[in-house]
């Protein structure tokens, strides 16, 4: 892959290559793994992932979520952040309180069945945007996904 003549700010090195780097992330009980696009520094090894791929691999891991109908806590919190939403904003797209969002995503009180078919439409809409299906832009790297 290119160079590129940024300097490494852990040595200072100006040989930092694009490479791509596993990313993993863990929600809800379910591990999600992906090759993302970063720079590494030849010098020091020092990795710096590109903030589009793991925006990317996010939406990706939200959408894997939104389809299995994981609907705890910190799987709508999860998907809510990977589409950019602020919990107010979801709050008025569904029609509740911010408080009720908050317990959701705290795991005092469920989701309903409505709220989370609305956000998992939302979850993959944002997708779909996002993988060309609706632009020719398409992320970055490679996804697997696994249950631990």
């Amino acid at each position: 892959m290119k160079s590129v003549k940024r300097k490494c700010s852990r040595c200072g090195s100006r040989g930092l290559h694009a490479k791509m780097r596993p990313a993993v992330r863990t929600v809800a009980g379910h591990i999600f793994k992906a090759s993302v696009t970063a720079l590494v520094c030849d010098s020091c090894g020092a990795v710096y992932f590109n903030g589009r791929a793991l925006g990317n691999f996010d939406l990706a891991v939200a959408n894997k979520l939104a389809r299995a109908g994981v609907s705890d806590g910190e799987a709508i919190k999860f998907m809510r952040k990977a589409v950019g939403l602020p919990a107010v904003m979801l709050a008025e797209l569904l029609d509740t309180s911010p408080e009720t969002v908050s317990r959701w995503e705290r795991g005092v009180s469920h989701i309903d069945r409505a709220a989370f078919a609305i956000l998992a439409g939302i979850v993959m809409c944002a997708t779909q945007l996002v993988s060309g299906r609706w632009f020719k832009s398409k992320p970055e790297g490679h996804f697997f996904a696994h249950r631990s």
